[in-house]
């Protein structure tokens, strides 16, 4: 898929999109605040294609929109609106858009191998980008990323401060992010080298690139490949490293389907690699975690998959519960045959891990982790 942006100024967007078919059709999903127009298969001037109210987690409005047509159909549109949703910065300093705002044709069946345009300068830097000065204009893709998300993050130079470390490099333009700046580069290098050790490989990406965006929106973080973004930051260094930590561990726990029930295998598996740095870096700091979550862990439901397969609102937590009781019954290297074992598979859901929980002699592991999926899976 091509997509080229034409218009880009206060909080709205026109785009120009080239996509072609791999089978008799293509759905797809896009923000409801932006209008299809133009629509042509080759030549052919088509009406533009009706769309269905759908809901995506973590995205503004959206609506699903159907292309039919032969195998190698070539189809081009323009859309535009305004952009809403989480995390859209349009200011003089900054211009951040990605898939938490649904900005592109997303999900079902939309590629994801996505070639991007947009017009800027060099008065500006795209992060992960690359600047076409024969055109004028900037160029990104997602092609070969893990997580292949169009995440626009445009930053006015002169007003950002860069800090280096090697492959590390960290973008801050608030005068209160200095010092927790130069606490992530500090503490990053040593998430980074636990990491390795522990699953025996580096992570997405080699190089990494740390962004602090301007204060406003109280978001917490994401990470991307090679990338971590804050939109807020903790206010005590202990607290500032296990974010750090965990959205560095979605660099090994990443590719379950974030759109389903199984997204807790990557929030677990984030959370936990976080932990398990945390006990060798800040052992209480560790121990009053744990004490928290298996306090909680009594309380709370711990069924890993909702009775209709969703993906449950509390994703986040009831993963990393459960394996906080592996942890007081087994201890550490449960945790760790469970990360690794994790990390290894070739098909990244829950039935493959306890497949290959089974396979490695572990079935208590595998027994423990079934007591807590219901309805079963195999």
């Amino acid at each position: 898929m091509r997509l080229d942006i034409d218009t880009l100024e206060g909080g709205a967007i026109g785009v120009s999109c080239a996509l072609t078919l791999h089978g008799g059709s293509m759905r797809f999903a896009l923000a409801s605040s932006l209008e299809i127009s133009g629509l042509r298969r080759g030549g052919e001037v088509l009406p533009p294609p009706a769309g269905e109210p759908c809901e995506l987690p973590f995205r503004p409005q959206m609506s699903a929109y159907t292309l039919r047509g032969e195998p190698g159909d070539e189809f081009t549109f323009t859309y535009s609106g305004r952009l809403g949703g989480a995390l859209l910065y349009f200011q003089s300093e900054v211009r951040h858009f990605s898939l938490y705002n649904g900005w592109y044709p997303m999900e079902f069946d939309a590629d994801t191998d996505i070639d991007v345009t947009l017009p800027g300068d060099i008065a500006w830097e795209l992060i992960q980008g690359r600047y076409d000065a024969a055109r004028g204009l900037w160029r990104y893709t997602t092609r070969g990323r893990a997580i292949p998300d169009c995440n626009i993050l445009l930053l006015r130079r002169g007003w950002w401060t860069r800090l280096e470390s090697g492959a590390l490099r960290l973008y801050y333009c608030e005068a209160d992010q200095a010092l927790p700046a130069g606490e992530a580069i500090r503490a990053c290098s040593k998430i980074r080298a636990f990491y390795r050790s522990l699953y025996g490989r580096e992570g997405a990406s080699r190089e990494l690139t740390l962004v602090y965006l301007p204060h406003g929106q109280d978001w917490g973080a994401y990470m991307r490949d090679g990338l971590v973004v804050f939109s807020s930051l903790p206010k005590d260094t202990s607290a500032l490293r296990h974010t750090l930590a965990h959205e560095l561990g979605h660099a090994y726990a990443c590719r379950a389907d974030s759109l389903s029930w199984e997204d807790w295998l990557n929030e677990t598996g984030a959370e936990w690699s976080a932990l398990l740095y945390e006990l060798r870096a800040d052992r209480p700091a560790f121990e009053l975690r744990l004490d928290k979550l298996l306090e909680l862990s009594e309380s709370h439901p711990l069924r890993l998959r909702p009775l209709d397969g969703s993906r449950p609102d509390d994703v986040h937590e009831t993963g990393t519960l459960v394996f906080a009781r592996i942890y007081k019954k087994y201890g550490e290297e449960a945790i760790i045959t469970l990360l690794r074992t994790l990390d290894g598979l070739q098909q990244p859901d829950t039935a493959a891990l306890l497949s290959a929980l089974r396979a490695r002699g572990e079935d208590s592991l595998a027994g423990e982790l079934g007591a807590y999926i219901s309805p079963q899976v195999p």
